[in-house]
């Protein structure tokens, strides 16, 4: 009887404890999620060479809670808040930000893996394939892209990428060609992949190769140029070369490595009082200058 209530007794126990492991995830809600974002971000406060790192904090959980209402509240609206993918967001953070940090590189800002990726994903989607959406955020499946329904067209859905290779057809959704080439679309024929425009060409209309970028030319033009180098104007990543690929627009919108801390350094005004608010969802926000839950990159 003595063995019989001890084991009843071990197995309350372990019940309750289990319970008490369930009601105490990390996370478990936006306030909860941006508070603990803020603490990680504002670990650069004393590298920015501010007085006290609450003010940073009190910006930072602004930001990050106006993005989780437009993650909620704009494009197909299927993005949910996912306690689950919340840990692995703030241990980003907290590497990327920590240990006194002076330097984030583009590759780790912007692109599959990157803080901007990782943090996207506490905000899940639930469009399933062939269902509108404005980011690939939006998509349940993490194998789908938010594509044109077809060529040109300016409706998107979820829809898996399949490369295409020049001279191949690509009138599918999802449908990729290769790299320096585009879908061309035809009034008389199928889309096909075609090579895309060279130094000097017209980009009106017709995308650039990968090594140039469409400038504005006269009052209606547009014609592709070179990519810039470091601390040259920038309107998108994709006006800078590799060396400074990220356009940074507490720098001035000028192209530059990443995101650089230190005593006056234009970058740590995100993080100050009053200092800019970057939200957004779709791939063409290239330009947010930190990687925030519903921003995202080109």
């Amino acid at each position: 009887m003595r063995a019989s209530s001890l084991c009843v007794a071990l197995a309350a126990a372990w019940v309750a404890a289990g319970c008490s492991a369930k009601s105490s995830a990390p996370f478990p809600d936006v306030t909860s999620f941006c508070t603990a974002k803020a603490q990680a971000e504002c670990q650069i406060a004393s590298t920015c060479g501010f007085t006290s790192a609450t003010d940073c904090e009190t910006q930072r959980e602004s930001v990050c809670n106006a993005d989780a209402n437009d993650a909620a509240s704009t494009g197909s609206r299927t993005r949910k808040y996912t306690q689950a993918n919340a840990p692995a967001c703030i241990d980003r953070v907290n590497g990327l930000f920590g240990n006194n940090a002076s330097m984030i590189a583009f590759k780790d800002l912007v692109g599959p893996g990157s803080l901007t990726d990782v943090c996207e994903h506490v905000f899940s989607g639930s469009a399933a394939f062939n269902e509108p959406c404005q980011s690939p955020y939006d998509c349940a499946d993490g194998n789908d892209e938010c594509v044109p329904v077809s060529p040109g067209s300016p409706a998107l859905v979820c829809a898996p990428p399949t490369k295409v290779a020049i001279g191949a057809l690509c009138q599918n959704a999802g449908s990729v060609c290769d790299t320096d080439t585009y879908c061309a679309p035809s009034t008389t024929v199928a889309a096909t992949c075609m090579k895309s425009m060279q130094e000097g060409q017209s980009c009106a209309t017709v995308p650039c190769v990968s090594a140039q970028r469409c400038e504005a030319t006269g009052a209606t033009g547009h014609t592709c140029e070179p990519r810039v180098a470091e601390n040259q104007p920038c309107t998108t990543n994709d006006d800078c070369l590799a060396a400074a690929p990220y356009c940074d627009l507490y720098a001035g919108n000028v192209c530059r490595p990443g995101l650089s801390f230190g005593f006056g350094s234009a970058d740590c005004s995100g993080f100050a009082p009053g200092g800019a608010v970057t939200t957004g969802t779709g791939p063409d926000a290239s330009t947010t200058a930190i990687a925030t839950d519903a921003a995202a990159t080109d």
